[in-house]
Parts: structure tokens; C-alpha cells; sequence
């Protein structure tokens, strides 16, 4: 029973931990550091850290597009062009929030099209 106690106690350390936004675990792996630094790294919604993939943003924001309605080159355009932006800005940071980048995405694309950002804005909700 002191066992399952001490337990509950850990693992309700860690979810407190991970909801304060605080990075967990990334110091005890070498190889993992090294890939967050070269890369950058985005501390997620729930407080992991992951390394940052491109593809991720460029199919979220392309789906935004296909969504509305956009010819396949259109999307693919505008998606690489919000990509490069965030690239850009990854660069000099070396790791950032996941509600940062969709903040920052959100608002390029409510620049372009208001439908195209009320479909990426809300594509978390749907699925």
C-alpha cells in the first residue's frame, strides 16, 4: 500500500511539472539534446519536449488551405512560404512553444485569407 502511495506521488509530480511548462527528461538523454540544439525544439501543449519537424507546420497549414477550397499549387506555395518564415525565426531561438509558433502561423494566415485561419485555428478542435 506505501508503495502504490509513493507512486501516485511521483507520477502526480510529473503532471504538475509538465502543465508548468517546464521541460522534463531532456537532460538525462545526450543524443536528444544535441538534435534540440541543432534544430531547435518545441515544448509542447503539455509540456514535452520535441524536436522541431518542418512537415508538421507545412501539412497543417496546406490542409488549412485545401480546406478552403485552394488549387493544389496555391496551397503548396503558401505553405512553404509560412514555413520559411517560422524557419527563420526557429533559427534564432532555440527552443519555443508550440502555442507561440500557432499564434504566429495563425496570424500570417488571418493576413492572407480569414477563412484559410479560422480552418487552422480550429483543426485542434476537430479531430
Amino acid at each position: 500500500m506505501k508503495k502504490l502511495r509513493t507512486m501516485k506521488k511521483k507520477t502526480l509530480r510529473k503532471k504538475t511539472a509538465a502543465t508548468k511548462g517546464r521541460a522534463k527528461h531532456v537532460g538525462h538523454y545526450p543524443r536528444l539534446k544535441k538534435r534540440l540544439t541543432e534544430t531547435g525544439c518545441i515544448v509542447k501543449r503539455h509540456g514535452h519536449v520535441e524536436v522541431w519537424d518542418e512537415r508538421k507546420c507545412y501539412g497543417a497549414v496546406y490542409a488549412a488551405f485545401a480546406s478552403a477550397h485552394y488549387a493544389e499549387e496555391q496551397c503548396e506555395k503558401e505553405a512553404q512560404k509560412i514555413c520559411n518564415v517560422i524557419r527563420k525565426h526557429m533559427k534564432g531561438a532555440s527552443c519555443i512553444s508550440s502555442h507561440h509558433i500557432r499564434e504566429m502561423v495563425s496570424k500570417m494566415l488571418r493576413e492572407r485569407d480569414e477563412d484559410v485561419a479560422f480552418l487552422y485555428d480550429t483543426h485542434l478542435d476537430i479531430s
